[in-house]
């Protein structure tokens, strides 16, 4: 049986008013007050390190400094609330960095970390959304280092997520001088991009149609632009 609607909110009302705190989360300087059952009733990661003989449980202070601050309050708001919301356009935390995709990919490494799989999957479903919906290639490829430098379990499939954006739009942006250089310097910096985002465009599946029987051919990219297609359903050559 789910816990009421208001005792969720009285929790989370309690965190924002600072009433009784009993652990201050510490990143890059910045500090978080927090409940240590709300955070180890979450991640079986903290319930480890703040009820062990480790001196987090100790001190009564756990430091986080492979993350950024922004993004552990959001981990920490998802804990009392089961959202959270990436930084607005226009806030000076997007200017350092921490724009959408970067943010919530970000998110999901953390969600890695400590073991939180709801947050995992809140996090992968708000990365996919936000580069499914940018429609500036541009601003999108200059997010691909930072993507591309994520650890844990979650890398691939965000390297799958944004790599299949490119691999689906890049046909549209062939002329575009501005983005050819910009690939460029992509390619230099993160050249691990250049080969995922080369395979992609090799095997992705496309269709051709049979001249002699009409049937569809489903076939790699590659393969159609060879020009020479077996059709299995009756053997001729297309």
């Amino acid at each position: 049986m789910p816990l009421p609607h208001s005792f969720t909110e009285k929790l989370h009302q309690n965190w924002t008013d600072g009433l009784f705190l009993d652990l201050q989360l510490l990143c890059n300087g910045q500090a978080i007050g927090v409940h240590k059952i709300v955070l180890c009733s979450h991640s079986p990661v903290f319930l480890t390190a703040l009820s062990g003989p480790y001196q987090e449980s100790e001190e009564e202070i756990y430091e986080v400094n492979d993350s950024s601050y922004p993004i552990v309050v959001g981990m920490v708001t998802f804990m009392y609330t089961g959202s959270y919301k990436a930084p607005d356009e226009n806030s000076t935390v997007v200017h350092k960095g921490y724009a959408g995709v970067l943010f919530h990919a970000g998110m999901v490494a953390l969600a890695d970390k400590y073991l939180i799989p709801s947050l995992r999957e809140l996090a992968l479903r708000e990365f996919r959304k936000c580069v499914d919906w940018e429609t500036n290639l541009r601003a999108l490829l200059q997010s691909v280092s930072g993507v591309y430098a994520i650890e844990g379990d979650g890398r691939a499939e965000l390297r799958h997520i944004l790599v299949n954006r490119f691999d689906s739009r890049l046909a549209f942006h062939i002329e575009d001088h501005g983005m050819e250089h910009l690939l460029r310097e992509i390619s230099e910096i993160t050249p691990q991009f250049t080969i995922d985002l080369a395979m992609a465009l090799l095997l992705t599946t496309s269709t051709a149609r049979c001249q002699s029987c009409h049937e569809t051919i489903h076939t790699a990219r590659v393969r159609v632009s060879a020009g020479r297609i077996k059709c299995k359903t009756c053997g001729r050559k297309t």
